[in-house]
């Protein structure tokens, strides 16, 4: 049961379902044309997602009368999954300060903090979070990507792939390593249009199309001694609020999606007929109670989060689970279908294709195990 406030960010985002599926479907048939969701009516709102009045001036008008510029995990769980629900291309798809937001808030100063905002403040801006790498993945203790410090600022070196909306993004943060150790990774804050020796190659996707993962190649790029964030911050201090604080804050907000997408797809199987409404009406009950414990259990986390508790192990297995949770609905309609449903409605098979791709995304459910597991062993030393 949500509260009256989840409630209201809820519906103000699913009150755009029409138009955004619309667009949604417009970015599975034509996913280079991601600049359509500028026309989406939630686009300046996403494009400020979270940020402060200074940086916001168009925050979320829900109907109960609250006006949201910042808002907690719980709050932008909620958020997701019914962007989801309305298709899950848009929150990957929009203008947004994205994960690349959420580091700079913990580690940029003052002029870094203008440098990034300020562009989403003044415009519709598209930013990337550069840490995956080739056969490394989002392990930030084994980034082999190098920072080398020259006059005047840094050269870096390396390889990142899987990066969201990296083929186009107008800013974003990159990891490199600056020293060897397990704290010697540093970010930095890059503007790709202005730099030389960046390549950029779009990859192809079976879901999602509107993520525009991308391959991003550093051969010998400058950037200057103001793009190192947390100058100011212990290394320790760095790493965590660079990639630990920003998984925690997310990893809810990634199941959420998951839920939002399957919730999507088993209610438009019912809607449109593709699922025998009366023979099934009690797996349809117990679907929607899967769907809502799952969901509950999420905003359970995020609420620890925002309280400031330590959720790291708690959080990537609540991730894992709603996964598992959205995978096993699914594929309880699956074969609940009528003959030819999935082949012949396009939003179903879509969602479906959609569906598949969050267990890799914030890490699969395996790599969540093994940390819980780790961690679980420090703990009873």
């Amino acid at each position: 049961m949500l509260s009256p406030q989840l409630e209201a960010i809820r519906h103000l985002v699913t009150g755009t379902c029409s138009e955004g599926r619309t667009l949604g479907m417009q970015l599975e048939q034509h996913s280079l044309h991601y600049q359509a969701t500028t026309e989406f009516s939630l686009a300046p709102q996403i494009n400020r997602l979270g940020l402060t009045e200074q940086f916001n001036p168009s925050p979320l008008v829900l109907d109960n009368g609250d006006v949201l510029h910042t808002l907690s995990v719980e709050q932008r769980c909620v958020l997701y999954e019914a962007l989801a629900y309305v298709d899950p291309n848009l929150i990957f798809s929009c203008p947004t300060p994205g994960m690349a937001g959420f580091v700079l808030q913990a580690m940029g100063n003052d002029e870094q903090q203008e440098r990034f905002f300020g562009r989403f403040r003044d415009r519709l801006s598209w930013s990337c979070y550069a840490m995956s790498e080739p056969g490394v993945g989002s392990d930030a203790g084994n980034i082999a990507s190098t920072a080398t410090k020259v006059d005047g600022g840094y050269l870096i070196n390396g390889e990142k792939y899987f990066i969201g909306n990296g083929a186009h993004a107008d800013i974003g943060v990159v990891f490199a390593r600056t020293n060897p150790g397990p704290i010697g990774t540093d970010v930095f804050l890059f503007e790709p249009d202005r730099l030389e020796g960046l390549h950029r190659t779009r990859l192809n996707t079976y879901g999602v199309p509107g993520s525009a993962i991308a391959h991003l190649k550093f051969d010998n790029v400058f950037v200057d001694d103001d793009a190192l964030l947390g100058a100011h911050l212990k290394p320790t201090q760095r790493f965590s609020g660079a990639a630990i604080t920003t998984f925690d804050s997310l990893r809810p907000c990634v199941g959420g999606l998951t839920l939002g997408t399957v919730r999507a797809l088993v209610e438009h199987a019912e809607q449109q007929g593709a699922i025998a409404r009366t023979y099934h009406h009690k797996w349809l009950q117990q679907a929607q109670r899967e769907l809502a414990s799952s969901l509950a259990q999420l905003l359970d986390i995020a609420r620890r989060f925002d309280q400031g508790q330590k959720v790291s192990q708690a959080v990537g297995l609540a991730k894992a689970k709603a996964v598992q949770t959205a995978e096993s609905v699914c594929d309880a309609l699956l074969h609940r279908l009528e003959p030819g449903a999935l082949a012949s409605d396009p939003l179903l098979a879509k969602l479906y294709r959609d569906l598949k791709s969050f267990e890799y995304a914030e890490g699969t459910r395996q790599i969540h195990f093994l940390n819980a597991h780790k961690q679980f062993q420090e703990a009873t030393r």
